[in-house]
């Protein structure tokens, strides 16, 4: 198993070295997409200097998701993760975990869903509303 984890990056940096941190222990890549201008048009000039530490580290890939602001919120966040998961399996990932920086999974939760994620097509959530199509 290959796993990447994508992170997404907009307000919030101030957890970001904890965030990656805590995902090294276990996965084999990592990848943040951030943004400067949140779904609604807010703009954040502070977000890209705290990646500047990452740019060398081999484990990590950076990359730029600018929304299309005419469209829904819902529908920029899925392009966004469509993103994400298609540079996963352009770096060989095989699995992937999709969270927001201020989402934290322990290793103990990482190793309950990983023979389950291993042996079935599966997907896991720890919150109670989400989107589905």
């Amino acid at each position: 198993m290959n796993l990447a984890v994508c992170i997404t990056l907009f307000d919030g940096y101030e957890l970001l070295d904890d965030c990656v941190t805590n995902y090294k222990r276990f996965c084999d890549t990592i990848i943040i997409c951030y943004q400067s201008v949140s779904n609604t048009g807010i703009y954040d000039d502070e977000v890209v200097g705290h990646l500047i530490k990452y740019l060398d580290d081999p484990l990590i890939t950076i990359i730029c998701f600018e929304p299309n602001l005419k469209k829904s919120i819902k529908d920029n966040e899925m392009i966004k993760h469509t993103l994400m998961v298609n540079k996963a399996k352009e770096l060989g990932a095989s699995h992937f975990i999709i969270s927001a920086v201020d989402h934290f999974y322990s290793l103990d939760e990482i190793n309950k869903i990983l023979p389950v994620a291993l042996q079935y097509d599966s997907t896991f959530t720890k919150i109670q509303t989400y989107y589905k199509y």
